[in-house]
C-alpha cells in the first residue's frame, strides 16, 4: 500500500506537465466545489474564534508565558508547518496552466534570443524584475529536468511563507508576540495567500509583501527605505499601483508638513531614474529606431493589456453581470470612465477620512492602504480575481491594530470571499456551479467591503456614538480605548 501511494504521489508530480484544469470529471467539479465553500467558512469561523480566544486569554496563554527562545521556537514551528503545506498543495495542485506556460515561454525566449526584442516579440505585461527572475526559474526547470509547474509553484509558495516573517515583526512591534503569532496564523493560510501562490502559480503574494513593508517603512516615517521598496515592488508586479493613491496624497500632504520637499524630490527622482534604467536593456531596439517613448507604449500595454470592465473579478461590474464585457468602445468605454471617476472620488473620500481622524496613526495608515485597495478593486475595470490579494496584508494589519471582534469578523469574511473567488477561477468551475460560486464570491465581497468601511469610520471617528451597534458587546470597542491612549 505504501509503494502504491509513493508511485501515485510521484506520477502526479511528474506527470502534472500534461494536465490541465480542464481535464477534471464533472464529479470531481461538484466536488470541489462544496469543498471551496466550506474551506472559505471555516477559515472566517476558525480564524474569528482565534482572534476571539486571543482577545480573551491576552496576558494569561501559555504563548505568553513562554521564555523568548520558546516562542521563537514556536513561531519557527508554525512556519516549518506553513512550508509544509505550501510545498504539499505545490507538488499536488494542477496549477493555472496557461499563466505558467507563459512563464515558461518567456523565460525560454529570453534564454534563447536576450531580452532586446522582448516586449515586441512576448505578449507580456509584466515588468523587468520580475521576468529577470521568471528567466531564473526557466533555467532551472529546465537544467534540473524539474516539472516547471512545479518549480513555480514552489517557488512563489516558498516566497509567500517568507513573507510572513516581515508580517509578523510589523505586528510585534505593535501589538505585541502574542497578537503577531495568532495574525501570522491567519496571514499564512488566508485562502488568497495559499491559492494564488502555491495552488495557482501565481506572484501577487509578492506584492502582498510590499504592501507590508511599504506600510510599515510609511508608519515609522524611513523614506528612503519606503522609496527602494515602492521602486522594488514596481518593478515586480505593476498592480502595486492600486494601493498608492491615497497614500501618495498622505505622503504629500506630510512632505508640506515637515518641508522635506528636497528630500522627497530627491528620492522620487532616483527612483524613477532607477525604474527607467531597469527597462533600458529591454528597449533598446526602440531607442536605435528612435522610439524614445517605448517605456510610455510598454506601460500602456501594461495597464490596458484588458479591455474589460471585469476580468473575473468579485466587484460592483461582476455584480451588474458586466463581466468580460468589453470597455473598448461604446456603452463599456462610457462605463470605464465612469469606473475611474468613481475610484478618483472614493481616494479623495478616503483621504479626507483620514487627515480629518485624530486615531493613532498606525491604524490611519492601515485603514488608508485597505480601504484604497479594496476600491480600487471595487471599482476600477480590468480587474482580475487576484488583483485584491496584495490587499490582505495590510488588512489584517488592520485587524490586528484595531481589535474589535465584528471588525475582525468582517475582514475574514472579504478575505474568504476573495479566496473563493480566485478558487473557483482556478478550478474552472462550469455551468450552475459557476454561476452560483461567483454570485456568493461578488455578494460577500461586496457586503463585506461596505461592513469594512463601516467600521473603518467608527475606527477613524471613535468619539461619534450613533454607531454603537459596531462595538463588542463586553467593554465597547477598543478603538476608542487605543485612541484614547495614545493622545
Amino acid at each position: 500500500m505504501q509503494t502504491q501511494l509513493l508511485g501515485f504521489a510521484r506520477d502526479r508530480l511528474f506527470k502534472i506537465e500534461n494536465i490541465s484544469n480542464t481535464e477534471m470529471s464533472l464529479t470531481a467539479n461538484i466536488i470541489s466545489n462544496f469543498f471551496l465553500v466550506i474551506a472559505m467558512a471555516l477559515y472566517v469561523f476558525l480564524g474569528y474564534m482565534l482572534v476571539r480566544y486571543a482577545k480573551v486569554r491576552a496576558g494569561d496563554d501559555f504563548f505568553v508565558r513562554l521564555s523568548p527562545r520558546g516562542q521563537t521556537l514556536c513561531i519557527a514551528g508554525l512556519f516549518a508547518a506553513a512550508l509544509a503545506v505550501y510545498m504539499l498543495v505545490a507538488a499536488f495542485g494542477l496549477g493555472y496552466y496557461s499563466d505558467i506556460d507563459w512563464y515558461g515561454d518567456w523565460g525560454n525566449y529570453v534564454l534563447k534570443h536576450c531580452i532586446y526584442n522582448f516586449y515586441r516579440d512576448c505578449d507580456a505585461d509584466y515588468p523587468p524584475l520580475f521576468l529577470y527572475v521568471n528567466t531564473a526559474l526557466t533555467w532551472f526547470a529546465n537544467s534540473s529536468h524539474a516539472p516547471a509547474r512545479f518549480v513555480y509553484k514552489a517557488f512563489f509558495g516558498l516566497a509567500t511563507v517568507l513573507s510572513g516573517i516581515p508580517f509578523y515583526f510589523v505586528i510585534k512591534r505593535r501589538k505585541g508576540a502574542f497578537t503577531a503569532a495568532i495574525f501570522t496564523v491567519l496571514y499564512l493560510f488566508a485562502p488568497v495567500n495559499l491559492t494564488d501562490s502555491a495552488a495557482w502559480g501565481q506572484s501577487d503574494t509578492l506584492i502582498t509583501c510590499a504592501a507590508v513593508v511599504l506600510y510599515d517603512f510609511l508608519s515609522r516615517e524611513k523614506w528612503l527605505a519606503f522609496f527602494a521598496a515602492a521602486l522594488v515592488a514596481m518593478l515586480v508586479k505593476t498592480q502595486i499601483i492600486l494601493l498608492m493613491p491615497a497614500a501618495g496624497l498622505y505622503l504629500i500632504c506630510l512632505m508640506i508638513k515637515r518641508r522635506l520637499y528636497l528630500k522627497f524630490i530627491l528620492y522620487a527622482v532616483c527612483a524613477l531614474i532607477l525604474y527607467i534604467a531597469m527597462y533600458l536593456p529591454f528597449g533598446l531596439t526602440y531607442i536605435d529606431e528612435g522610439n524614445l517613448l517605448f517605456l510610455i507604449d510598454i506601460f500602456g500595454r501594461q495597464v490596458g493589456h484588458y479591455p474589460y470592465l471585469s476580468a473575473n473579478a468579485g466587484n460592483i461590474w461582476s455584480l451588474f453581470g458586466l463581466n468580460y464585457f468589453s470597455s473598448a468602445q461604446g456603452v463599456g468605454a462610457v462605463l470605464k470612465y465612469i469606473a475611474y471617476a468613481l475610484t478618483v472620488a472614493a481616494s479623495v473620500l478616503i483621504f479626507i477620512a483620514v487627515i480629518r481622524s485624530r486615531a493613532e496613526k498606525n491604524l490611519r495608515l492601515a485603514l488608508t492602504l485597505a480601504l484604497q485597495g479594496t476600491a480600487c478593486y471595487l471599482l476600477l475595470p480590468a480587474m482580475h480575481e487576484r488583483y485584491w490579494v496584495p490587499v490582505a496584508g495590510v488588512m489584517l494589519i488592520l485587524l490586528a491594530l484595531c481589535g474589535n471582534l465584528k471588525t475582525t469578523l468582517f475582514g475574514l469574511m472579504l478575505i474568504g470571499a476573495q479566496g473563493l473567488n480566485i478558487l473557483y477561477v482556478l478550478f474552472e468551475t462550469v455551468g450552475m456551479f459557476k454561476w452560483v460560486l461567483q454570485w456568493i464570491s461578488v455578494i460577500c465581497t461586496i457586503v463585506s467591503a461596505a461592513l469594512i468601511c463601516i467600521a473603518a469610520y467608527k475606527a477613524l471617528f471613535p468619539e461619534r456614538k450613533f454607531l454603537g451597534w459596531m462595538d463588542d458587546k463586553k467593554g465597547g470597542s477598543d478603538d476608542g480605548k487605543s485612541v484614547s491612549a495614545e493622545r
